[in-house]
């Protein structure tokens, strides 16, 4: 059995945070930091704008870095399926025990889907990531309903397959871009239709790692760059991307032999894919 004074699950952004702040605090006492994935995120390039406003990277690492830059931290690869709180005990899924005299929970949360409907997919982690992706391979059209980061990176990446884009705001990426610039980025869209047979992929200047082992990242949060490692490619031999602006899912239906699946919009709009994506 491992025995350490501070504990935690979870090898995401918080968890790296929380493990750092610890050895920092106190330097003296042992860290183990259990993940289920071998990589873990850290934050870094800090840097203040202003009193309440930060800028920072968020970077992918093997684990035996954080090691290495912090003494006092090891990290566990392995899944926590049990928790015996008298005995201060974390139960792993190899059979291995955990001691602690601190506990700290950094596991993160599920998404919340629009609705519970064997056709819906929720963007989270990278299982999450390989299931859309298998499910695209056989789509045609896919409702993707959302407006933040990740529903606009799937619209981007997202090729050979008809794309309808439901989102409450009344111009796309809302949270990250104003009006203006929501413009300039729709135009892309239009003439990624036009031009992505013939399109390189983008360089990204970024370290990245990879997992050689045969091991998957069961549970692990998505990364930076996370589309550049899947192929996001439907059935078609051209993509097509509608959007329908300031409204919402009123209500998922049953498919017939047309589509598997519908969507009713509260513009009053029915709309039949193969998939949706709530992200």
């Amino acid at each position: 059995m491992k025995q350490a004074t501070f504990v935690i699950v979870g090898g995401g952004i918080a968890g790296v945070s929380c493990a750092e702040g610890m050895s920092f605090l106190a330097p003296d006492e042992s860290v183990i930091v259990i993940s289920a994935s071998p990589m873990i995120k850290k934050v870094t390039n800090i840097r203040n704008l202003t009193k309440m406003l930060s800028e920072f990277s968020v970077e992918e690492q093997s684990s035996s870095q954080v090691s290495e830059e912090f003494p006092s931290v090891s990290v566990l690869h392995d899944s926590v399926v049990g928790l015996d709180h008298e005995r201060s005990l974390v139960v792993l899924a190899s059979g291995e025990t955990v001691g602690y005299e601190r506990l700290c929970i950094c596991s993160g949360a599920y998404p919340k889907l629009i609705g519970n409907n064997p056709h819906i997919v929720g963007i989270r982690d990278t299982d999450s990531v390989q299931e859309f992706q298998s499910r695209l391979a056989k789509s045609k059209k896919v409702v993707i309903v959302g407006n933040g980061g990740i529903a606009t990176e799937l619209v981007h990446e997202t090729s050979g397959v008809e794309i309808v884009w439901v989102i409450k705001d009344k111009h796309i990426s809302a949270t990250f871009i104003d009006p203006g610039a929501a413009e300039f980025f729709q135009s892309r869209l239009k003439k990624k239709v036009t031009e992505e047979e013939n399109e390189e992929p983008a360089v990204v200047k970024r370290m990245k790692y990879t997992v050689g082992d045969g091991k998957t990242s069961q549970g692990a949060a998505l990364g930076p760059d996370w589309h550049a490692k899947v192929n996001l490619i439907g059935l078609l031999e051209r993509s097509n991307v509608s959007i329908e602006y300031s409204c919402e899912v009123k209500n998922v239906l049953d498919g017939d032999d047309a589509w598997p699946v519908y969507v009713e919009l509260t513009n009053d709009k029915l709309v039949g894919c193969d998939m949706i994506v709530s992200a």
